[in-house]
């Protein structure tokens, strides 16, 4: 037997904007139906075949998205310039384009201008700054460095840590000559040529050093360039007693006599028996203290003393009894 259907009334608390009647409920059933003819009809839940979707996890609720106004196109000069700064200083391999020409995207520049200019930065070879002596002459005696110049040190730049770099009066020649004296034998020293990023450009085989042992730790270095386009560094000093030979340097020892001494090196030798290679051209040439010098030269071959001119000769005074 099923229950009559009855109308219960249900008093209602007076909320703020709502009617003064009270709300009445109808059961129906065991359904309970709330009305308010007052206000407008609340919203049912939706039937449990479609749940309420839970809401976002605070890791997982979508990011807030600022829109910009696009920023206007770049044109091709102000793209290349992009391009160049974000790369780095590093030597192009081929001529930069004319910046009349259209250039396209960035991103589709971007990956062949970085392959580019990765290729130059680790290139095996060296391309060569501004030569100083290219044009000039080059037979017989070509001298970098004298000490009774006017200006000694002029293609020369010099470093100077805890020591002096000085021109004072030699007593064994009575002439003036260039001291090169420090504590560190690396950071005192005179480097030819002055630019960095210059280079000698001599072709002469032979160097030469007319200097004066000061019985103290004593070095100089060459550097030359090959046959293979690849550069070598002999360095030569009093402290070592044994040559080795690396890639890109080999270290040899010097033994020096009491008073003033001739070094000669014969470039084109050295570089044939430690590298195997082909001697090309002298790129610097760099005077470590501790030492006296009187002249720094380049031959075209292998002088006795009495071959040398008389300016290349070292005159000692003579000794009255």
């Amino acid at each position: 037997v099923q229950p009559a259907p009855r109308t219960v009334s249900l008093p209602v608390s007076k909320r703020r904007g709502s009617s003064s009647r009270a709300t009445s409920a109808k059961r129906v059933g065991f359904h309970l139906v709330v009305s308010n003819p007052g206000r407008r009809r609340r919203s049912l839940p939706p039937p449990a075949s479609a749940p309420i979707p839970p809401p976002f996890p605070p890791h997982t609720r979508p990011t807030r998205v600022i829109c910009r106004p696009p920023l206007p196109p770049a044109t091709s000069a102000e793209l290349l310039r992009q391009q160049v700064a974000a790369a780095g200083p590093v030597h192009p391999v081929s001529p930069p384009p004319d910046p009349s020409t259209p250039v396209p995207r960035l991103g589709a520049v971007q990956p062949v201008l970085g392959l580019q200019l990765a290729s130059a930065q680790f290139s095996w070879t060296h391309k060569l700054g501004k030569r100083m002596f290219k044009n000039t002459f080059q037979s017989g005696f070509l001298s970098i460095l004298y000490s009774l110049g006017t200006k000694p040190l002029q293609i020369w730049d010099k470093e100077v840590v805890d020591g002096h770099i000085k021109r004072p009066q030699d007593e064994d020649i009575k002439s003036n000559v260039l001291e090169i004296v420090g504590t560190n034998v690396q950071s005192t020293y005179i480097t030819c040529p002055a630019d960095p990023a210059a280079t000698l450009g001599i072709k002469l085989p032979f160097l030469a050093l007319v200097v004066k042992n000061l019985k103290k730790y004593f070095t100089f270095e060459v550097q030359v360039l090959d046959d293979k386009n690849v550069r070598r560094r002999f360095r030569a000093s009093n402290f070592q007693s044994v040559t080795r030979v690396k890639p890109y340097i080999c270290t040899m020892p010097l033994k020096l006599d009491d008073g003033w001494n001739n070094i000669q090196l014969n470039l084109t030798d050295l570089t044939k028996r430690a590298y195997g290679t082909n001697y090309v051209e002298t790129l610097r040439v760099q005077v470590h203290a501790n030492c006296r010098l009187r002249r720094v030269y380049f031959s075209d071959r292998l002088y006795s003393e009495e071959e040398l001119p008389a300016e290349f000769k070292l005159y000692l005074p003579i000794q009255k009894s």
